[in-house]
């Protein structure tokens, strides 16, 4: 079995072709559950970690680190031996961001 987030590519021609259906189906199924995740969790999680990314590991459902700097949150990640594949990662927005287009 392939770890969390790696789907299975059969070689055609020493070339790699689209994931089988199978593969696809749990992809699908496995964005829907994060998806399902953070809207349940969302609001709570802004009132904690306003304008934070938020790491959560897939097993527990638990937090596993939070920062601002998603290059130093993925450090810390990393630290703590996580594998990033492991993790669901959001930013909590709580500061609007206004764009003039």
């Amino acid at each position: 079995m392939l770890p969390a987030g790696h789907h299975a590519r059969k070689k055609v021609n020493g070339m790699l072709s689209m994931p089988d259906v199978t593969s696809a189906r749990r992809a699908r199924m496995a964005a829907a559950e994060e998806d399902n995740f953070w809207r349940d969790e969302y609001d709570r999680y802004l009132e904690s970690y306003p304008d934070q990314f938020v790491a959560v590991a897939k097993a527990s459902r638990q937090i596993v680190a939070a920062n601002a700097d998603l290059d130093c949150l993925i450090g810390t990640l990393k630290d703590k031996g996580l594998d990033v594949q492991r993790v669901w990662v959001r930013y909590m927005a709580a500061t609007p961001i206004h764009l003039a287009l």
